[in-house]
């Protein structure tokens, strides 16, 4: 018989950080997409960590390849879906939504109308193809299952605040309770989830809502401030007060309605000798929406550019121009920085047209800093690499970096185990 000695127990050197949940949602990303994108921010507004949630549309069930990619790279530890309203039913499927008597009668007329006023509120199940969708991200996102032995562990397949695994905002010590920048409710479209997306949204939004008209002056202040400048011009339409009593405040001094989801929170980037590129993404899509957010969420820098924001024109404004040199210019210790321009929804041509006025446009030729990458910019989203360095998260900001020794062992590929399991974390705060 022979005796193989045991593998040698070394003690090896962890980092460990707390953090609150991620979590991708799925929504409906059909012609009503700005409305339920909103409808979700809402909703992840009123959960601890919300600000990092993903945006995942789906069409009847199906869920675009690269959004599954890029969903893996965010890595989240929940896939929701939402309920609808019996309102949101009758307003944007009112021919498919019958009402019906306690008899079982359909209603019709007045007496339709009265019994959806009645229950205009009440929560039903998710929309068409909604859990589809959640079971297709969650399939791309668990490339481990379990094979047998223990059961499987419940999961929550709804977003629900003031629950173990989404514990409400406003119930941390210390949160936020005043005045914020947010979407206004009547703002729709494509503006609306833009605003909605970089700030959040602090009231439901309307289902009537519909695209703002914003002058040029508006607009360029609008694209400045969603390119991280601080802009004091912005319409007081975008700031929500609590109760809705409004006081004398300054557009600059407002915090986002997304701030209050981050009590005790920082956001932390894991180190990359090779940074990520800054992106924009054009298009009007849900899925280029979706796709410019998953990209901000999981590497930073990326702006989502819709038509709205006029960059279909010959000559791009200043605002634009400038906010995306900057955007692809800011780098640790000065590092000059790449940019990529891609689309799900726009022709590669289309997408190299933009980037002919770009590099034409005065504001970059004079400046005299090109950027790192001389070759094309026009990257097609497929050919994306998501890599694991560089990524970011929400993380509890006294613990964010705790440093454990633990006894490990090494067979002989190298590989390490952990002795026993990992000690649970004292909790700071």
């Amino acid at each position: 018989m022979t005796v193989r000695d045991a593998s040698p127990m070394k003690y090896s050197v962890i980092n460990r950080g707390l953090r609150p949940a991620r979590v991708a949602i799925v929504f409906d990303g059909g012609d009503n997409w700005s409305y339920w994108a909103r409808r979700a921010l809402f909703l992840a507004g009123k959960i601890w960590g919300g600000a990092g949630f993903a945006l995942v549309p789906h069409r009847a069930g199906f869920v675009d390849p690269i959004l599954l990619r890029a969903c893996r790279a965010y890595d989240p530890d929940y896939i929701v879906a939402f309920s609808h309203t019996v309102g949101e039913y009758c307003h944007f499927a009112s021919g498919s939504f019958i009402v019906n008597d306690d008899s079982g009668n359909p209603l019709t007329g007045e007496a339709r109308a009265a019994k959806v006023a009645e229950h205009f509120d009440e929560e039903l199940e998710p929309g068409p193809g909604a859990m589809e969708a959640r079971e297709a991200v969650a399939r791309a996102c668990s490339p481990y299952r379990l094979t047998g032995g223990d059961e499987s562990p419940e999961v929550s397949h709804f977003l629900e605040a003031s629950s173990a695994e989404f514990p409400a905002a406003e119930a941390i010590p210390g949160a936020y309770a005043g005045h914020v920048l947010h979407c206004p409710p009547s703002w729709g479209d494509l503006a609306g989830a833009a605003v909605a997306s970089h700030a959040g949204v602090a009231s439901p939004p309307d289902l009537t809502a519909v695209e703002p008209e914003l002058d040029k002056a508006t607009l360029w202040h609008l694209l400045y401030w969603l390119f991280d400048r601080r802009e004091p011009s912005l319409p007081r339409d975008l700031l929500w007060f609590p109760n809705g009593v409004a006081t004398g405040v300054l557009t600059e001094q407002s915090p986002l309605a997304h701030d209050r989801t981050t009590t005790g929170l920082v956001a932390v980037q894991s180190s990359a000798l090779d940074a990520w590129p800054a992106v924009a993404v054009l298009g009007d899509s849900a899925e280029d929406f979706a796709l410019a957010r998953l990209i901000r969420l999981t590497y930073g820098r990326c702006v989502w550019l819709p038509t709205v924001f006029g960059i279909d024109e010959e000559k791009l404004s200043h605002p634009l121009s400038s906010g995306l040199f900057d955007l692809a210019t800011k780098a640790a210790a000065g590092q000059p920085r790449s940019l990529f321009l891609t689309s799900v929804s726009r022709p590669v041509d289309n997408v190299l047209d933009f980037e002919r006025r770009l590099r034409d446009n005065e504001n970059i030729r004079i400046s005299g800093r090109l950027l790192a990458n001389d070759g094309p910019w026009a990257k097609a989203p497929l050919d994306i690499e998501w890599t694991r360095t560089g990524t970011g998260h929400f993380a509890v900001q006294e613990q964010f970096d705790d440093i454990l020794s633990i006894p490990t062992v090494i067979d002989e590929s190298g590989a390490r185990e952990m002795v026993a399991a990992l000690p649970a974390p004292v909790i700071d705060n």
